[in-house]
């Protein structure tokens, strides 16, 4: 086989395109960051030795920054930015290299005037360098690139509720650790006084004010105090190990936590709250988005029986036989018409529609949920402050009852159990003021997520559209971002 044409092809056709692509390759390339995360900027890590003091803000960035699901939602909005630059690529050039090959058995010529010339060599081929550009799609195009940008849209609100809901389980993980914090030193406030009350039991007996009963007595409520505290530790290392693996922190890290602030009163209406949730809150805000691309896609359906235009042309070289020459450049207009596709475009075209249908219910279903959700944490934040109130008067109460208890003890005027009555009632008080404070913390977590407020931290991740300002916003009851975040994503067109 003579290799003079192919040696010709590719010295013609393939090394300018191989040049031009090696030229455009490292301009198109997209750099890569190696770069290791940055470490919450919010805690303070110290020596191996030294623990670590978080606030209530570095832990929820820390638990932001290292969420592998979060990481996750992230990809998926970039895919669904990837796929609508998919879609918007059928509106760019294309430019390839079409090739063929054949070989006959005989080679077939022919005798005109007197002189032969070969019609099909027994050898022949065919190479084109094609370039296309759509011209019209008729809606193919508009369409495609929409449905793509809506579905962006939602990821992003979808991405933007598992923020929301990370910032809540990381805050509740925390207030929980402060609780067991809390907890330990009322065990061993509660320690202590046992300890206190077999002392005044032992100076009594020996005294011969009270019986040896009383000693016995004490001592048990000691032993039983020294285990209660060793559960309550236990307790407090299990919720820091929880809180630290959220965190992303290696297990064994010893944390110093930082109270939380909650003297804030809960809001007195919920008018302005409802209106915000229902206008903000990312399940209904994916919806719509979400509303917006099937309609896109009813669209993208009906378009497929539409025309398309496009203008192609063509450099071809080929073996030269007969009138066919060697080399040949071609430039036209190429008009696709479909007439019959089977009824597939319909087909598509009313899934879409019913895809409408399920969402628009889905959306009713989900403004329902987030009333009720905003209703239900506005009556709890409610009861969580008056638990308050009442749990202070309580307190009050009891630390008296236990003066007194503790004074009449020592006077030999009452027995052991009027004294580890009164301190026990005494360190159940203390608990159900701890339990109020820290369930109107909860509750303040769960108002902020139900009515869409600031992020306590700045979010990581894509960047939300800015609209409006901070001022018509509900206050939230816990620490903002320093500046606040003012991201909100707006409602499309119904």
């Amino acid at each position: 086989m003579n290799r003079t044409w192919f040696r010709g092809l590719v010295g013609r056709l393939v090394l300018p395109v191989l040049a031009a692509l090696a030229l455009v390759g490292p301009a198109a390339a997209e750099p890569t960051s190696t770069a290791p995360p940055e470490a919450p900027a919010s805690a303070t890590v110290g020596s191996p030795q030294e623990p670590l003091k978080v606030d209530f803000r570095g832990a929820l960035k820390a638990a932001v920054d290292s969420s592998p699901e979060l990481e996750a939602a992230r990809a998926r909005v970039d895919g669904a930015r990837w796929t609508t630059e998919e879609a918007r690529s059928a509106g760019n050039p294309t430019l390839g290299i079409e090739g063929t090959y054949s070989r006959l058995d005989r080679e077939v010529a022919a005798s005109l005037s007197g002189r032969n010339f070969v019609v099909s060599p027994q050898d022949s081929y065919k190479a084109a360098l094609v370039l296309r550009q759509a011209v019209a799609t008729f809606g193919r195009l508009h369409f495609a690139v929409l449905a793509g940008q809506m579905a962006e849209r939602a990821a992003l609100e979808e991405y933007r509720g598992l923020l929301a809901n990370e910032l809540a389980s990381a805050a509740n993980i925390y207030l929980v650790a402060l609780l067991a914090e809390e907890e330990v030193t009322i065990a061993q406030q509660r320690l202590e006084a046992r300890e206190a009350a077999l002392r005044d039991a032992e100076a009594l007996f020996e005294a011969g004010t009270v019986a040896r009963f009383d000693v016995l007595r004490v001592r048990s409520e000691a032993t039983r105090a020294r285990q209660q505290l060793l559960e309550a530790q236990n307790a407090q290392q299990v919720a820091e190990a929880r809180l630290a693996s959220r965190m992303g922190l290696p297990p064994g890290s010893d944390l110093v936590l930082e109270p939380v602030p909650f003297d804030t009163p809960p809001p007195t209406e919920m008018d302005l709250a409802m209106q915000q949730a229902l206008a903000r809150r990312p399940e209904i805000q994916a919806l719509l988005w979400g509303l917006e691309a099937a309609r896109a896609r009813i669209g993208l359906a009906e378009s497929q029986d539409n025309p398309t235009v496009a203008l192609q042309s063509q450099f071809t070289s080929q073996t030269s036989a007969g009138m066919s020459p060697g080399y040949q450049w071609v430039t036209g207009v190429v008009l696709n018409m479909p007439l019959y596709d089977g009824g597939a475009a319909r087909a598509q075209a009313g899934q879409a529609r019913e895809a409408v249908r399920g969402l628009a219910a889905n959306l009713e279903a989900v403004r329902r949920a987030v009333r009720l959700d905003v209703e239900d944490s506005f009556l709890n934040l409610a009861s969580r402050w008056q638990r308050i109130t009442q749990a202070r008067i309580g307190l009050e109460e009891a630390t008296e009852a236990a003066r007194v208890a503790e004074v009449r003890y020592g006077a030999g005027l009452s027995t052991s159990t009027e004294l580890l009555d009164a301190q026990t009632a005494l360190v159940s008080a203390r608990q159900a003021l701890l339990a109020a404070r820290y369930g109107y913390l909860g509750a303040a977590v769960s108002w902020n997520r139900a009515i869409s407020g600031q992020f306590p931290v700045e979010p990581p991740g894509p960047l939300f559209l800015r609209e409006g300002s901070s001022e018509d916003r509900v206050p939230v009851l816990l620490p903002p971002a320093s500046p606040p975040d003012e991201a909100v994503t707006p409602e499309p067109s119904p």
